[in-house]
């Protein structure tokens, strides 16, 4: 599940039993905050004033008697079919739900678990869901689901079902409860996950905590210490030295990977980049279309637009003239007016149906020339999105070539212009001692020796340069005379 952050899980299942000192009828009524009365027992369980209590509601599978969606006399029912002292009563599933959900979302969920898992096999199941204590952790949203263990009848409970102690039926639960909380997580936009997998499963380096349970949590809440707590703190202290090692282990990953990575952002940035020129083309190509149709209407209206508005005049006027009747049109056939309106009808048509095809062609013309422009502009963008996966392909190839690694000294250093020989005074001056090449405090020597006097020998060498430049003047100078000598 990387990239996405894990929220909290728990799916647990545990026996009521008798020999445990429990009863099926009190531990539905503290689950559901209600009094009721064991018949078998005589004992009246009332848990009236117990908060927390969100949801509670009793499902069974179809075709079953009324009576059994009734909390209390369902459980007194169970309590009367189990006739032995060690009896499991029934099957308790404990569920951590989503606090990133709603109290409704959280409902349906519970109930679309329980239907899909429980009462489609064939058992009753009483459902509790109860908020956070006040004192404790504010996110913890849970659900308690009782279930009975025994195959239904007509008449009530038959034989003990005992596939349903299974262990694979609890990993199949526990897998089909992450993949709806799962998939209500991402109904409602959550980004959160959850996995059914132990923390080794999913790689991760971290101790579960044990859970405290009723009894340690009264400890707790007291003020006192309990083994569990103790227990937990140290977990969780050991669990932040891994957190810290993994953190340094991912930040000393190898540097191959840490290449690679980076290679893989320097190729996406290339890609992004293309494709963003690409789609600036599109949009350039796309605004000029639009000029160009607006240029190429203007130039057609004022290549054909007047001789359309007088022919199309003309036409109108000639179609009422030859749909005169009575004695004027008698007049006209009479003249034979009506059959040259007729001839000059048919001219006119002719005219237009000539402007509108010469008005088809340039447009096709047009149409033609776009879609072949728009074809250079696909195809140059094929040629530059091909040479870059070609350029991205031949880089990657010589990095694994390389090793993914940069070894210093490897990239190219820019070349430094090839120096002139130094003059033999100063080859002999370089030969000499450190002491005898001290530079002057007026010539910006090194630290310490700005108020040091200069020695003889760098009066020398300086009285050795000033000669040879003086030499060079001189020659240069003689060299000029003798050249302006021949001129003459």
């Amino acid at each position: 599940m990387k990239g996405v952050r894990v929220a909290q899980y728990r799916l647990s299942a545990q026996m009521i039993k008798r020999s445990s000192g429990r009863s099926a009828t009190s531990a539905a009524a503290y689950r559901a905050g209600i009094r009721i009365e064991d018949e078998r027992t005589g004992l009246v369980h009332d848990y009236r004033r117990k908060r927390g209590v969100m949801h509670s509601e009793v499902m069974a599978p179809e075709e079953t008697p009324d009576w059994m969606t009734d909390r209390a006399q369902l459980w007194n029912a169970v309590e009367k079919v189990e006739r032995r002292g060690d009896a499991q009563l029934a099957r308790e599933i404990l569920l951590s739900l989503p606090h990133e959900l709603t109290h409704d979302e959280r409902v349906t969920l519970v109930r679309g678990y329980v239907r899909s898992q429980f009462t489609e096999r064939g058992m009753v199941a009483d459902i509790a869901i109860h908020e956070p204590n006040r004192d404790g952790d504010v996110r913890n949203f849970h659900a308690h689901i009782m279930l009975t263990t025994r195959n239904l009848v007509s008449d009530g409970f038959g034989k003990k079902n005992r596939a349903w102690n299974d262990r694979s039926m609890i990993h199949d639960w526990r897998e089909e409860w992450a993949e709806q909380q799962n998939r209500a997580l991402r109904d409602a936009g959550v980004n959160e996950r959850v996995s059914h997998l132990s923390l080794a499963e999913q790689g991760i380096m971290r101790k579960p905590t044990i859970h405290e349970g009723p009894v340690p949590t009264i400890i707790k809440r007291s003020g006192r210490e309990s083994h569990v707590a103790n227990e937990n703190k140290a977990i969780e202290r050991q669990n932040g030295k891994l957190i810290d090692f993994a953190e340094m282990s991912r930040r000393l990953k190898s540097r191959e990977e840490w290449e690679q990575e980076k290679f893989d952002k320097w190729a996406q940035t290339k890609e992004a980049k293309l494709e963003a020129e690409n789609r600036q083309k599109k949009a350039q190509y796309q605004v000029g279309l639009a000029a160009r149709m607006s240029a190429l209407d203007e130039v057609l209206d004022a290549e054909f637009g007047d001789s359309k508005s007088f022919l199309t005049f003309e036409h109108g006027t000639v179609s009422d003239r030859l749909d005169q009747g009575g004695w004027r049109g008698f007049l006209r056939d009479l003249t034979r007016i009506t059959q040259r309106d007729k001839e000059e009808k048919e001219r006119i048509e002719r005219e237009l149906a000539e402007i509108k095809k010469a008005e088809e062609f340039k447009r096709q013309q047009a149409a033609d020339a776009e879609a072949r422009k728009k074809a250079g502009i696909k195809a140059e963008a094929e040629r530059k999105r091909a040479a870059l996966q070609r350029g991205v392909e031949k880089a990657r190839k010589r990095r694994e070539e390389e090793g993914w690694v940069t070894h210093p000294g490897t990239q190219k250093q820019p070349q430094k212009p090839p120096q002139k020989p130094l003059p033999e005074q100063f080859k002999e001056a370089a030969k000499k001692p450190p002491d005898d090449r001290q530079d002057s405090g007026d010539s910006g020597g090194l630290p310490g020796n700005d108020n040091k006097p200069p020695s003889p020998a760098a009066d020398k060498a300086k009285m050795r340069v000033k000669d040879h430049f003086e030499k060079m003047k001189k020659r240069k100078t003689d060299r000029s005379r003798r050249g302006r000598d021949r001129d003459r």
